[in-house]
């Protein structure tokens, strides 16, 4: 059976994976300290989660917009949706910001990001109400 997560913050999925498993790693997605290789054990995880179903991965922060699009870079079927969530935006400088926004544009261009999120309707949305 097929089916479809529209919100899946799969870095965080995969943190916890990780953090369970018994191969006692150092708790990271890549080979090694200054690679964008994803370790064995997680590309395996993504592929369970695939596995036939469509999958949002959505990022919020600085890590997840760039772990995201390695994610998406190793797995073409994966969609990403990228964004700063209001939460993370308060504590950032406007340069920051705008390099986060750079980021997204720059991987739009590249046909990475298939939308846009984790922007922060939630709490807007219920002073519109």
């Amino acid at each position: 059976m097929s089916y479809i997560d529209a919100h899946l913050h799969l870095d965080q999925l995969l943190t916890l994976q990780l953090s369970s498993s018994s191969l006692n790693e150092k708790h990271s997605f890549f080979q090694d300290e200054s690679s964008s290789i994803l370790s064995d054990f997680v590309k395996d995880e993504i592929r369970k989660f695939l596995n036939g179903n469509l999958i949002v991965s959505v990022a919020m922060d600085f890590k997840s917009l760039n772990d995201n699009v390695i994610f998406k870079k190793e797995f073409q079927e994966l969609y990403i949706c990228l964004g700063l969530h209001p939460i993370v935006l308060k504590d950032m400088s406007e340069e920051q910001i705008e390099l986060g926004i750079q980021f997204i544009r720059e991987n739009v261009k590249h046909g990475y990001i298939s939308m846009i999120g984790e922007i922060g309707l939630g709490k807007s949305l219920f002073l519109i109400l």
